[in-house]
């Protein structure tokens, strides 16, 4: 289990989202796809029918963005989702994560149903939770 940081200094794994569906985004401050899809999950998730999804925003904290970079950078953009830093990107390994952005559908049991590499619009992102929701 791998414990995930939001910018308030607040701990978290995925497992606590047990019994919703999980959408993981994995970002950066400075990859362009992931600055032009940040809306669309934004957007997505505001404009979600019901209370059974939550999506994440995972990042990591290097030398290219730290957590006031992260910080403002989700401020600019007006993102209310969780953010997540992933201390020495051990949840990206622990995924695979191979390219940014790359988002990652995860049913309510906690089981990695899909992954989605590359930039994801909304259009997208419905029809993989109507995959996840049969």
């Amino acid at each position: 289990v791998v414990a995930l940081q939001t910018l308030d200094g607040d701990a978290f794994t995925l497992a606590d989202y047990r019994g919703k569906m999980l959408v993981v985004n994995f970002w950066a401050t400075w990859c362009e796809p992931c600055i032009e899809e940040m809306p669309a999950l934004q957007n997505f998730y505001d404009n979600y029918e019901g209370d059974d999804l939550e999506i994440v925003l995972v990042t990591v904290t290097d030398p290219q963005q730290d957590e006031v970079t992260i910080a403002e950078f989700v401020e600019e953009l007006g993102i209310t989702l969780t953010v997540g830093l992933s201390e020495n990107a051990q949840l990206n390994n622990l995924l695979n994560v191979r390219a940014l952005p790359s988002t990652y559908f995860i049913d309510t049991e906690g089981i990695t149903r899909g992954m989605w590499m590359g930039l994801i619009t909304e259009e997208d992102l419905q029809n993989e939770i109507d995959l996840l929701t049969g």
